[in-house]
């Protein structure tokens, strides 16, 4: 048989789009790469349903299709599969990713139109399973899959790691975005409770500086690319003291590449940090980093599993602003075996630090299954069945009361905070990057526009953010003494009407309407 035409999409939730979503879909990047690297004809594609041009589709005539699953665009490809085994009976249609990964049984059982699931590290295994089908093969014989045969569900035993990522091709970016995401290790040293990571990855491998440092220049030289988001697990492993990423950081200086970058690190990272090290990552390009704080209750930290104390989560934040690194968090309000003195703890933490937001108050342990979490809430009697991709509430509450305090906060439509989201993820984040890069490329009297810009912002959104810390307080004083819903909602009117409150919002669109034209003229300047 000649080579298979290939069809890769990452489905977005409904109304998405790589451009306003701000990122590209590295796992499909790379499986999109190895297709192409073995010669096989290949259309790569990005939206919903609304977005897919299924003439193009039509078109190019696809003999089998794979698609990255998240919880949030299982509908989505649902819709698109159906659409294109309409147009092509025999098309076989396949799904990876860490939510078909770890559901790969309940895929095949709930969802008629997948045929196949490539489990964890794809690149050998969906090679494999071309070569197998092109050839004639048997494919119970490609490790790393499961697949429906008949009725039957078979489980083909785990394919083999890649040892030396050097030896992947790194993935072309196909969009030419400015800012773009690399990966430079697979894995976690750690084991936290609630990641997929270590079930996905199995362990950490990483790739060379030089080659990490060839993709870098790649895509600043081809694309463009004036910021890059390192998605590693932690950007300090495998030593825990970031002797790999000063290499990294070293190879960037010494190549004179103008970058400017964010990693992840964990919250300990700063028991390590010296002058020296911070020095090296910054002249290379280091503007900010994104901490997994998840919790500020030493409670929940041991749920867990974090091997960061609270302290740590405090002295993080301080270390990296007191070197002029901006600091990002990522935060689980609720879990399982929530408290409210855990709870009020964790608002306490968030408002010290201006981390207040829409997602940082609500946001709920997403059950993954496979993770050491969700086994723990298994045998605690404490998980609810429910479908594979329902992540959230697919479990109870060991105090009940915090049930309808979560379904409050995330069922219910809050448009004030939900404003908040969108200006301080979208135009406030903005403001924040582009005064980063201006820093950088020490374009002082850009940055100082920006700078103006952003302070004001931020002054506003801190402002909002601290009503939305006395609404959450209020909130959980409600529940913990029995839940009323009308005292709820008019409390909520009471805090979304305050002046200031109106004020703030206001001041943040108006902003974010009128400076824009500006700061497009400014980014060009670069």
């Amino acid at each position: 048989m000649s080579k298979l035409r290939v069809l890769l999409i990452m489905a977005y939730p409904q109304g998405y789009t790589i451009v306003n979503t701000g990122q590209e879909e590295i796992g499909i990047e790379c499986i999109a790469e190895v297709t192409r690297q073995r010669g096989n004809e290949l259309l790569l594609r990005y939206g919903d349903e609304t977005q897919i041009d299924f003439d193009r589709i039509a078109e190019f005539k696809p003999d089998i299709v794979g698609f990255t699953m998240y919880y949030n665009n299982v509908d989505r490809i649902r819709i698109i599969s159906e659409k294109i085994i309409g147009m092509f009976n025999d098309i076989i249609v396949v799904a990876g990713g860490p939510l078909a990964t770890m559901n790969h049984r309940e895929v095949l059982q709930n969802e008629y139109t997948i045929d196949c699931i490539v489990r964890g590290e794809g690149e050998k295994t969906w090679s494999e399973l071309l070569e197998c089908i092109e050839n004639g093969g048997d494919i119970s014989k490609v490790k790393g899959i499961t697949y429906r045969e008949a009725d039957e569900i078979i489980y083909n035993p785990d394919q083999e790691y890649i040892k030396d990522l050097d030896t992947l091709p790194f993935p072309k970016k196909d969009s030419m975005l400015e800012a773009c995401y690399i990966s430079t290790s697979r894995g976690c040293v750690k084991n936290c409770s609630f990641c997929v990571s270590s079930k996905f990855w199995k362990h950490w491998r990483g790739r060379s500086p030089q080659k990490v440092v060839d993709e870098i220049e790649y895509l600043v030289n081809n694309n463009g690319t004036r910021y890059i988001g390192i998605v590693d697990n932690s950007f300090e492993d495998p030593d825990g003291k970031c002797t790999r990423g000063l290499e990294i950081a070293k190879e960037i200086i010494r190549r004179g590449i103008k970058i400017v970058y964010q990693v992840n690190f964990r919250a300990e990272v700063w028991k390590v940090v010296t002058p020296e090290m911070m020095d090296i990552l910054k002249r290379s390009g280091l503007v900010a980093v994104s901490i997994g704080i998840e919790t500020a209750n030493d409670s929940d930290r041991k749920i867990y599993n974090k091997a960061a104390t609270v302290e740590d989560n405090y002295k993080i934040i301080e270390v990296m602003q007191s070197y002029g690194i901006h600091v990002n968090t990522n935060f689980i309000m609720f879990n399982p075996y929530s408290t409210f003195e855990g709870l009020r703890q964790n608002i306490d933490y968030l408002e010290k630090f201006n981390r207040i937001d829409w997602d940082s108050v609500s946001h709920s342990y997403m059950t993954l299954e496979g993770t050491d979490l969700y086994k723990k809430i298994k045998a605690d009697g404490l998980a609810i069945p429910s479908v594979y991709y329902n992540v959230y509430y697919s479990y109870k509450y060991k105090d009940p009361r915090m049930l309808p305090l979560s379904k409050y906060l995330y069922n219910i439509p809050h448009k004030w905070i939900d404003d908040h989201r969108h200006l301080v993820s979208g135009y406030l984040s903005c403001l924040t990057l582009d005064r980063l890069i201006f820093g950088f490329h020490e374009k002082r009297d850009k940055y100082d526009i920006v700078k103006a810009y952003e302070d004001q912002a931020r002054n506003l959104s801190n402002t909002v953010g601290h009503y939305i810390a006395m609404w959450f307080r209020n909130l959980l004083d409600i529940a913990e003494h029995g839940w009323d819903s009308d005292k709820a909602l008019e409390m909520e009117y009471e805090i979304m009407n305050n002046a200031e409150v109106v004020n703030s919002l206001d001041g943040l669109w108006e902003m974010a309407l009128g400076t824009n034209a500006e700061l497009r003229a400014l980014r060009e300047q670069i």
